[in-house]
């Protein structure tokens, strides 16, 4: 049983996997359904693969609420739409797709794999209607890639996009390149040490190639044109005026929370990056909290095993903002705005390897909720990549007994 996600998800089959004495990479497996053009020139709505499998969630079942689970990730939208905006967006034509494949499903996205004639691909992004928030997801991710593409940073080649649903495919979507590589998780187990090393080498000199650029204010970037359609004046641009910072995508301010009519970003101040996660839940608490047992088993014995009032947590939380001003670092190269994958993990690394040239990053996939914060809130080991089972992680903890 493989669990992703905020709720238990059963994954009835799961592939096996060479065992490695690596410890930090996970693996999933992903269910593919095909939907192929013969003969070539008619549309894709008249072939006998069930559509259903390309709008539903096909790879698993949660332990609870399932059919919610499921309802959240259906997501219907024109096949041939969305294959005519693929090919135009290569300068081609509908009758030049010849097929359209489910590649994965994610905790917020379904990929498609795209196939032209001639063999040319291409991936569709097509967000749940869970996915939040909405139009800032998509229009963030999109400008983040072609930012950090401009930068040298390896990232796929977006062809097109739309923020919202008024297209010819009725969703949001975007269109990307196809990288040649193989996922950094498929490959982990059969890499040489010196591979290993190469690859966490070529991984630090591009995180520390991301958070040396340096941003006016903290939030998340967008295509200035794509921020003012829907939030005019509130962007603040970069050097390059095709961009600029705007609200935070990060899924904590937004997940159960976006009917809140509350400040996020862009931020003028490492201070204001540290308030605005406060001042949200406060806002969440006094409009829908109610009393709850703590959700850490061992802290109920001091409210005695009775339900805590939202007023206690809100106490707390304007303590808190009380002395954001404090864990401010004095340093201020500390409190730069900068900006670094939000979700460095094996499976949005994908890498290339030849006898004479070794293993190499060919690209860094999945910018979704990527936000622009002070250094000392960014900073850090990518969870996957921490290893704290090592002799030196090891010998620089001593039991309480020799302590």
């Amino acid at each position: 049983m493989l669990r992703l996600g905020r709720a238990s998800l059963v994954i009835f089959y799961q592939p096996r996997v060479p065992v490695s004495s690596r410890p930090f990479f996970s693996y999933c497996q992903s269910t593919i359904f095909t939907t192929t053009r013969s003969p070539p020139h008619r549309a894709l709505s008249t072939m006998t693969a069930p559509q259903d499998d390309l709008f539903n969630y096909t790879s698993g079942r949660w332990v609870y609420n399932d059919a919610l689970r499921h309802k959240e990730r259906k997501v219907t939208f024109d096949v041939d739409g969305l294959c005519r905006l693929a090919a135009e967006s290569v300068n081609k034509s509908l009758t030049d797709v010849v097929r359209l494949s489910k590649l994965a499903e994610g905790g917020f996205n379904r990929s498609f794999v795209i196939t032209l004639r001639g063999g040319r691909q291409m991936v569709a992004r097509v967000p749940y209607p869970v996915t939040v928030p909405d139009y800032y997801a998509v229009a963030s991710e999109v400008a983040t890639i072609e930012y950090l593409r401009s930068c040298g940073i390896p990232a796929p080649e977006v062809y097109g996009y739309s923020a919202d649903s008024n297209n010819a495919a009725g969703s949001s979507y975007i269109l990307m390149d196809f990288v040649q590589g193989s996922k950094l998780s498929d490959v982990w187990p059969s890499l040489s040490d010196q591979d290993v090393i190469s690859i966490i080498h070529q991984l630090t000199q591009l995180e520390s190639q991301m958070m040396s650029l340096s941003f006016p204010a903290g939030g998340s970037l967008y295509f200035t044109r794509d921020l003012e359609k829907i939030s005019p004046g509130l962007g603040i641009q970069l050097e390059d005026k095709r961009f600029c910072v705007g609200p935070d995508t990060k899924l904590a301010l937004w997940y159960g929370r976006t009917q809140l009519g509350v400040n996020r970003g862009p931020y003028h101040s490492a201070e204001e990056a540290l308030a605005a996660a406060a001042h949200k839940e406060i806002a969440y608490l006094k409009r829908f909290g109610q009393p709850l047992l703590p959700l850490r088993r061992e802290r109920r014995p001091s409210y005695k095993f009775e339900p805590q009032s939202p007023s206690d947590h809100i106490e707390n939380l304007e303590q808190y903002l009380n002395i954001t001003s404090s864990l401010v670092p004095r340093d201020p190269a500390l409190s730069r705005f900068c900006i670094r994958h939000p979700d460095l993990q094996p499976n949005n690394v994908f890498v290339s390897w030849s006898p004479d040239s070794g293993c190499n990053v060919v690209s860094l996939f999945d910018f979704q909720h990527t936000s622009i914060l002070p250094m000392f809130l960014l900073a850090g080991i990518p969870q996957r990549f921490q290893n704290h089972a090592d002799s030196v992680s090891q010998s620089m903890t001593c039991s309480r007994r020799r302590c």
